[in-house]
């Protein structure tokens, strides 16, 4: 393992307090000392961080110094180099074995971030070694599997999360508190655009390696249909081609899909989603109610808008990473809050489970060309 900095992560600190009076007794003294100490003691998690593409290496960075009750201890990827980067940027150990990382005595909890076929493999290493775990979307790359680690994930008695983050955006978060709370009435209807700029770089390319479009892209807007809807999914009916790249078509997954929902509540719901938008990143959510509506997201960066004698217009937002960093931020939060209040994952491994549960009903949809009902996977 390589070294950069780094030394025991679970830890307490205590911050420095106001002189004692010189006339308190020795006692007295010892005894608010005592209570002082408690009262600003700040535990420190040690955290480590195993996957370092476009969202592990947000973590890293949030980690690194964004977070006061937790501390970034090593960061891990297969890829030497990047790996050894990282670790001198972020001053912290690096290493090329991820296992190597969750045996390590400073760390307390993991940020799982490599691609999705190898989720199920550390996270099952992280609960051995009795590490809690945030493991990247989707849970797995197969329904199969994702049954596997919800169920070992429940047992373990440790925190672990499913990194949903559009659930702990701003924006989200307040759609989700009006469709709680009564003020739409009763929901109707569910309707998610999600564009992305272009294809999947690296093995997120490869279906057999991220589970295709329906599970790396669109389980975002199939747990945030169960979020928002305070529902579950009944049955989908999805439709999918490869209309863009003959490199997808060629690997067996699509690039333009959309899918009917039906939920359980008796409301509807509609997703589509494709690989290509010229323009930007288009993230766009919509739930309707008997009384009122409420959208999140549009087809440009709203606090940026150009005028000229060509018109008035917005510039498209580049990708996730722009739109969605404090969401990140705040994830990191609440996971290490759930850590050091031993409480419930707000995303767990169930959570996790269900999106993809869609995403599996989705495939199976288009494959065979019909409705598919969510108890034929369970």
């Amino acid at each position: 393992m390589g070294h950069e900095g780094g030394r025991v992560g679970a830890r307490t600190t205590i911050s420095q307090n106001p002189p004692m009076s010189a006339t308190a007794p020795v006692s007295s003294m010892a005894t608010v000392i005592y209570i002082r100490a408690l009262s600003t003691a700040v535990r420190q998690l040690g955290i480590c961080v195993i996957g370092l593409g476009r969202a592990g290496t947000i973590h890293a960075e949030i980690f690194r110094s964004g977070i006061e009750q937790a501390r970034l201890m090593c960061v891990a990827d297969q890829n030497k180099q990047v790996a050894k980067e990282a670790g001198v940027r972020l001053r912290v150990d690096w290493s090329t074995e991820p296992e190597d990382a969750l045996q390590r005595e400073d760390v307390d909890a993991a940020v799982i971030a490599v691609p999705t076929n190898l989720h199920a493999q550390l996270l099952l290493t992280a609960i051995r070694t009795r590490k809690h775990a945030m493991v990247e979307k989707p849970l797995t790359a197969s329904l199969d599997e994702g049954k596997r680690m919800a169920a070992k994930a429940r047992s373990s008695g440790l925190v672990v999360q499913v990194g949903y983050m559009r659930r702990f955006d701003k924006h989200y978060m307040e759609a989700r508190e009006k469709a709680a709370s009564g003020y739409l009435g009763k929901l109707i209807l569910y309707r998610a655009i999600a564009h992305d700029p272009g294809p999947p770089p690296g093995w997120a390319a490869d279906p057999r390696l991220s589970g295709g479009i329906f599970y790396d892209m669109l389980s975002h807007d199939f747990d945030m249909a169960r979020h928002l809807m305070d529902s579950e999914v009944s049955a989908v009916h999805a439709v999918g081609a490869s209309m863009l790249y003959e490199e997808v078509r060629r690997r067996g997954d699509y690039d333009v899909v959309s899918a009917l929902l039906t939920f359980k509540s008796g409301a509807y719901g509609y997703v589509e989603g494709t690989r290509k938008s010229t323009y930007g990143y288009d993230l766009r959510t919509e739930v309707v109610g008997s009384e009122a509506s409420v959208v999140v997201g549009g087809m440009g960066d709203a606090l940026l808008t150009l005028a000229d004698k060509g018109g008035v217009r917005r510039k498209g937002l580049h990708w996730f990473t722009e739109r969605f960093r404090e969401a990140f931020l705040e994830e990191d939060r609440r996971f290490v809050r759930s850590i050091l209040n031993n409480s419930a994952s707000e995303v767990p491994a169930l959570d996790g489970l269900r999106a993809i549960e869609i995403a599996e009903a989705c495939k199976v949809s288009v494959r065979e060309g019909r409705q598919v009902e969510l108890r034929e996977l369970r």
